[in-house]
Parts: C-alpha cells; sequence; structure tokens
C-alpha cells in the first residue's frame, strides 16, 4: 500500500535512525 500518510511515517522512521 502506497500512501501519503505511510510516506511520511517512514520518512520520519529513517530520519530518526539517521540521527541516531
Amino acid at each position: 500500500s502506497t500512501s501519503f500518510t505511510e510516506s511520511f511515517l517512514l520518512d520520519k522512521i529513517i530520519v530518526r535512525v539517521v540521527v541516531l
């Protein structure tokens, strides 16, 4: 499923991982 919300949440998760 490709939805804007999923992409947004995925990007936030990626950003958190990158920050850590």
